[in-house]
C-alpha cells in the first residue's frame, strides 16, 4: 500500500508528527530546526517517494530541555497494566475548581494525542459545567 500525500501539500493543516528517543533524541535535539526538517522530509520521502520535497512549516520540540516534561511522556510497556496505572492521574481538585487533562491522564488512549486531545476536551466540559 501506497500513502498518496499529494492532498496534503493543499490541506491547511497536513500534519506529520516524527519521535526520537534515547540516545538518537539527545543527538537530535543538538540539530538546529532547519537540519532536523530537512532530515524529516529526507526520510518521509524514502519511504514515500511521492511525499512534498519542502514543507511549509516545522515545528521542533526539544523536550529533554523543557522545564517541565524534563524529556518525558508516559508510555505503556508490553506487560504493563496501562489501566491502573492512569486512573485517576486527571482526577480535579479543589472541589472541581482545578482540572488537569493531558495523554498521561487518559485511562482509554494513554500516551497518545489522541489522549490528550480527549481530557482536554473531557477537563474543559467540566469546568464549563461548574
Amino acid at each position: 500500500m501506497r500513502l498518496n500525500l499529494s492532498l496534503a501539500q493543499t490541506l491547511p493543516l497536513a500534519r506529520s508528527p516524527g519521535f526520537n528517543s534515547g540516545g538518537n533524541a539527545e543527538e537530535i535535539e543538538k540539530w538546529t530546526d532547519d537540519e532536523t526538517c530537512d532530515t524529516f522530509m529526507a526520510a518521509l520521502r524514502g519511504m514515500y517517494p511521492d511525499a512534498p520535497k519542502t514543507y511549509r512549516d516545522c515545528v521542533v520540540t526539544r523536550w529533554r530541555k523543557d522545564a517541565f516534561s524534563k524529556g518525558s511522556y508516559s508510555y505503556t510497556t508490553p506487560k504493563m497494566e496501562w489501566k491502573p496505572a492512569h486512573e485517576g492521574v486527571g482526577a480535579p481538585v479543589d472541589g472541581g475548581r482545578v482540572s488537569f487533562a493531558g495523554e498521561a491522564c487518559s485511562v482509554k488512549h494513554p500516551a497518545t494525542a489522541h489522549g490528550a486531545y480527549s481530557t482536554g476536551v473531557e477537563a474543559a466540559q467540566s469546568l464549563l459545567k461548574r
